[in-house]
């Protein structure tokens, strides 16, 4: 496998990319600072597993619900990626991306992103399958939602932050957190868009962008202008 996969989900950008045995992967945690070192970050990570950008077979992208920069810039830069060289890109829900690894467990599963002003990225998974659609909810209304007999798991980047948001609304539930470092989750990433890939499912469209659930605070604010207007 020749590909390269950029998580932009969170506030820490991971770069993930393969060549055969070879492995590089580069975690950044470096705020307004990502759109820098995005294409030396790209380029560090080729480099070390001796691979040009050319000879990629696929690349891979977390398609969102997340941060609204780091979604934007790993899309810009894959996207360029692959109109030069014709190199098929396939996206991946952070929130699934992030569920995976614990879906065989039994109980209910909740993926967990921080969405900021008190509020989380999350969706439901049970039995290894989605049911609940991605949802930007605070804690008060998602724990009117859980079963308190229920055995739930939040799992995730910010999955500590949930389940404490959740027992403080209710201490009666039967949760825990299992955490997961986001730059473990990009090789679940890579994986999932390789089973795409193989399978010869269509890549993203060149009009397809990043999935956002929430309107950016700059849209937000043009919002409220035109309101008051």
């Amino acid at each position: 496998m020749k590909a390269l996969a950029i998580d932009g989900a969170t506030n820490t950008i991971n770069f993930l990319a393969f060549n055969g045995d070879k492995k590089a992967l580069l975690s950044l945690d470096l705020s307004m600072k990502q759109s820098e070192k995005l294409l030396p970050s790209i380029e560090f990570v080729l480099k070390e597993v001796d691979l040009e950008a050319k000879d990629l077979e696929f690349t891979a992208v977390s398609l969102g619900p997340g941060t609204f920069t780091g979604l934007r810039l790993a899309f810009a830069a894959l996207k360029a990626l692959s109109l030069s060289f014709q190199i098929p890109l396939y996206a991946i829900s952070s929130l699934v991306m992030y569920a995976k690894p614990f879906l065989t467990l039994e109980g209910l599963i909740l993926p967990a992103i921080d969405a900021k002003k008190n509020r989380f990225y999350t969706s439901f998974y049970r039995n290894g399958k989605k049911v609940f659609d991605e949802m930007d909810i605070s804690a008060k209304d998602l724990v009117k939602k859980l079963d308190p007999e229920e055995k739930i798991f939040c799992v995730g980047p910010d999955a500590k932050m949930l389940s404490d948001a959740l027992l403080a609304e209710n201490a009666a539930l039967n949760i825990q957190y299992l955490s997961i470092h986001v730059s473990a989750a990009s090789f679940y990433l890579l994986e999932m868009a390789e089973e795409l890939y193989k399978a010869k499912s269509p890549p993203l469209m060149d009009w397809e962008g990043p999935f956002y659930l929430r309107a950016s605070e700059a849209e937000e604010n043009k919002a409220g202008l035109k309101k008051e207007l």
